[in-house]
């Protein structure tokens, strides 16, 4: 049959072709796992990272990253700036609507700016520079800033800086995220059954998808299906026998399992969350360097890789991970030169300290106060795991350590209040700009620079992160500061977890999906399709 009798054959039973003459179903239904109960899908309330996955479909940014971690244009298809850096004009692509009809245009997005993200939303502080937003005509708007703000691009690129109808916000008040959820994206909300399902229906009239992508639109399925399933063994257990065709979320025991199945494929890569052990600067034992070096020393990453995470993730050597912005490519060799594992290295510094380990015992001495330190940490495998790993570390060489594991918000309490020695936490995100301005600038003392990492030199560095006048001078600034991170060792990294992707292997366009570091929800929503 030749593929033009075949294509109208298959317009008839309501199939198409994608490259490479591959079948797709055109109305199947891609079903999503989520692995936790939301509580809403308003980002301007909601802490949790998995709305994300639903609100990344439906809502888009001005602009977008590519595979490259280059901006490109989105919603936006072209800006300049003024010479002095105080005023970005933003041309804005024509003819799109909101999914309840409202026009995007200059004034709608000045609108939701002003009267909504900037005030309300959790990123809102992002954007203080901005001194005011201007309406130039239908399809120009204008960001007048009282200082240069170069970080501006990457700010809007954010994928949690969305961008929403201001008359759907509007109408529904504080039933918006719960009864709606209201964007320019491939996919509109239609409900969500609380503690079940979200369904989403594709949007027939997107055009706009970013030139990077095979598809711009419309999206290759007609629903996409959110389940939400805590439960870890239950939500593999749907991928590989129900209904489940995708999941982000295979915790790391059961990752060869189903690496092993041949209806699955499995696909992972660095997270963005690093895994690091943090010393508090208001206690007088950790100023010492030669006790946060031997704390180092004592470490074995290797070990805390096989043993919290089952070998998925990398050693870190950086406060960022690969694939997050700003992160310095020569971070792993640098890094290696001060984050090994030495106990014997462990054991010398101490002693220099003057921590000595008395005949017969096994906790070090000095001055008749023995050497013990508070551990504090969270009830999440992630962090439990790895702490429970280095208490025994340190044993090894002498340091007793009490560990306390607490919920989120008692641990985030004590860690706040800095009352603990030693601590371990992490981070995750992918302007890694910013979560190197959280972890350790000191105006982010005590949350979350839990560490109450003071350093002058790293502050002038992330002021030059913030303003630097070329995107060299701003690379070149975060990476100083993370290579004063490694040399001062008070935020001392351990591993990068693993992300996993695991979708049956009937869903097809997921190369697109994986060649980009943040595996990025809108070219989900566009590449992803069912095999026929």
């Amino acid at each position: 049959m030749s593929y033009l009798c075949k294509a109208l054959l298959l317009g008839i039973v309501g199939l198409a072709f994608v490259a490479g003459g591959t079948a797709i179903a055109a109305d199947k239904t891609l079903t999503i796992a989520l692995k936790e109960k939301l509580d809403t899908l308003d980002v301007f309330v909601s802490a949790l990272e998995e709305p994300l996955r639903v609100v990344g479909m439906v809502c888009e940014t001005l602009v977008v990253y590519d595979p490259q971690l280059h901006i490109q244009p989105l919603l936006a298809k072209s800006w300049e700036t003024s010479s002095d850096g105080l005023t970005w004009t933003f041309h804005l692509k024509e003819g799109i609507k909101f999914h309840d009809g409202t026009p995007f245009n200059a004034e709608t997005y000045r609108q939701y700016l002003t009267d909504w993200f900037f005030p309300k939303s959790f990123n809102g502080w992002e954007f203080e520079p901005v001194k005011e937003v201007n309406v130039k005509n239908e399809y120009d708007i204008e960001f007048v800033l009282d200082r240069p703000f170069p970080m501006l691009l990457k700010y809007l690129a954010d994928p949690w800086n969305i961008i929403e109808s201001p008359a759907a916000r509007e109408k529904f008040g504080d039933r918006y995220g719960f009864d709606a959820l209201v964007g320019t994206g491939p996919f509109m909300f239609q409900s969500w059954t609380r503690g079940d399902r979200i369904i989403l229906v594709r949007n027939p009239e997107y055009r706009h998808g970013p030139a990077f992508l095979n598809n711009t639109g419309p999206a290759k399925v007609e629903r996409v299906v959110f389940r939400e399933i805590p439960e870890p063994i239950t939500r593999v257990s749907e991928l590989r026998f129900g209904e489940v065709d995708l999941t982000r979320t295979v915790p790391e025991n059961m990752l060869p399992e189903i690496e092993r199945d041949p209806s699955i494929q499995v696909f992972t890569r660095p997270s963005f969350r690093v895994i690091y052990l943090l010393c508090n600067m208001e206690r007088p034992l950790m100023q010492d360097q030669r006790i946060r070096e031997a704390i180092n020393h004592a470490i074995d990453r290797t070990a805390i890789l096989n043993a919290a995470f089952h070998g998925y993730g990398s050693i870190a050597y950086s406060l960022l991970p690969p694939g997050a912005t700003g992160y310095w490519a020569g971070s792993e060799s640098f890094g290696k030169n001060f984050l090994f594992f030495d106990p014997e290295l462990s054991k010398s510094l101490l002693e220099e300290a003057g921590w000595l380990l008395p005949p017969g015992q096994k906790v070090r001495e000095k001055g008749g106060e023995r050497l013990v330190l508070n551990l504090v940490t969270f009830n999440v495998p992630r962090y439990s795991l790895p702490a429970e790993v280095i208490q025994a570390m340190l044993s090894e060489v002498g340091i007793e350590v009490g560990l306390e594991i607490f919920d989120a918000a008692a641990a985030n309490a004590r860690l706040e209040a800095g009352e603990f020695d030693i601590a371990v936490s992490g981070w995750a995100y992918n302007l890694g700009e910013v979560t190197l301005d959280l972890i350790v600038g000191s105006q982010s003392i005590p949350n979350p620079n839990y560490a109450r990492y003071r350093s002058p030199e790293i502050d002038e560095a992330l002021e030059k992160v913030r303003l630097g006048q070329t995107e060299e001078d701003r690379a070149e600034a975060a990476a100083e500061v993370q290579r004063r991170v490694i040399e001062d060792q008070i935020v001392i990294p351990l591993v990068v977890q693993a992300d996993s992707l695991a979708a049956k292997a009937r869903v097809g366009g997921l190369e697109k999906v994986t060649q980009h570091p943040w595996w990025p929800e809108l070219v989900l929503a566009l590449e992803a399709y069912i095999k026929e």
